[in-house]
């Protein structure tokens, strides 16, 4: 089994996955020698300017803490939007994802994404070099993915760029195969390193 070193080499940051800016804020020297973002934010502050109007209409109810019908909605049809054809899932599949989302409450939807967060040391450690994937589906409906490129290419001297044509929120899903060898691509030369970031 992989030691947890073998995990740091390389962070994984899955939509809300604004970790890799908690780890480099609060580790030094900078453990990672690479940051995949996978349809992701990089941190919490950019959260607002990179919405679409599609997550941006369900917000308020997936944060309501006063109206249930309005949350449990806002949560399936959210849910329902991060695949390509969320229709033509497995029942087992998206009631299983629909349910995840229900373990969380409006008030920790509203602290994960406004509590305080510093992305000093990740801006500083992309201006220095630390290698990015940006892994995007073209169709998201939950992150502008042009805009959060922007916002990445400002942040990151050595950003690598794949659009996934068609791709979902959820492309790890709907295009397993082309996410996984993009993952492979980038690992392969993404060495642990003594450099630091």
């Amino acid at each position: 089994m992989p030691s947890l070193a073998y995990f740091i080499e390389c962070f994984l940051n899955l939509s809300l996955g604004v970790v890799a800016s908690d780890i480099l804020e609060h580790i030094s020297p900078n453990p990672l020698s690479g940051i995949v973002y996978l349809a992701s934010f990089p941190y919490l502050a950019s959260l607002g300017q990179l919405n679409t109007p599609f997550d941006n209409s369900l917000r308020p109810g997936m944060i309501s803490a006063d109206d249930v019908a309005l949350s449990k909605n806002s949560e399936v049809e959210f849910v329902e939007g991060l695949f390509a054809q969320s229709q033509a899932l497995p029942f087992s599949v998206l009631s299983s994802w629909i349910g995840m989302s229900s373990f969380q409450s409006p008030n920790q939807s509203v602290f994960t994404t406004t509590r305080p967060q510093d992305p000093t040391a990740l801006i500083a450690s992309g201006q220095a070099g630390l290698p990015v994937l940006f892994l995007q589906g073209t169709d998201d409906k939950t992150l502008a993915g042009e805009k959060t490129l922007e916002l990445l290419q400002t942040m990151f001297v050595n950003i690598t760029v794949n659009w996934i044509e068609h791709g979902s929120h959820a492309a790890f899903y709907d295009n397993q195969t082309e996410v996984v060898t993009s993952l492979l691509t980038f690992l392969s030369r993404v060495s642990v390193s003594t450099q630091s970031f």
